[in-house]
């Protein structure tokens, strides 16, 4: 299914469920509801806003996706081609989310936050990186006693507190 209108918006409460792909080619997509079909970004400059969830998203646009707001992903977060940019916002995966076919130009450029659930063994990676390239992070976490989070991003340059080498 293809939505090629210039703002595609899922109210407040409202689900979306289903099997086939949604693919929007909308420059503004805004989710306040609960996206449990997979969800497909795939062409222009995009936004996603709201407060909503998805089941799975799919990048899919070489000019990659802007966040406008903090966005959680329950399952899926498939690059077939593109990054996230989320500035100052957060992209949040739930605690049973993977990721697919990250690497050079698919990525998350910004901060992207992890969630744990109890339990013994999570091995997680952050798919993250900045303009100048991929960088991502692998976590092991043994022993998880209360659910949580862990958010990453990475920074261009030496943190300020190191000093050159003698």
């Amino acid at each position: 299914v293809a939505f090629f209108g210039p703002q595609l918006t899922i109210a407040a409460n409202a689900v979306v469920d289903g099997s086939a792909i949604i693919q929007s080619m909308a420059a503004s997509n805004v989710n306040d509801g609960t996206f449990n079909t997979p969800f497909a970004f795939t062409g222009g400059t995009q936004t996603l806003s709201g407060s909503g969830s998805m089941r799975e998203l799919i990048v899919n646009n070489t000019n990659g996706i802007t966040l406008t707001s903090n966005h959680t992903v329950n399952q899926t977060l498939n690059f077939n081609n593109g990054k996230i940019f989320t500035g100052s916002n957060t992209l949040i995966l739930g605690p049973n989310a993977l990721t697919s076919n990250a690497g050079a130009n698919k990525y998350v450029e910004g901060r992207m936050q992890r969630q744990y659930s109890v339990g013994t063994g999570s091995n997680k990676t952050y798919e993250i990186g900045d303009a100048s390239g991929y960088r991502p992070v692998n976590i092991l976490v043994l022993n998880i006693t209360t659910a949580g989070s862990i958010t990453m991003q990475t920074d261009a340059g030496d943190h300020p507190d190191v000093g050159p080498s003698s």
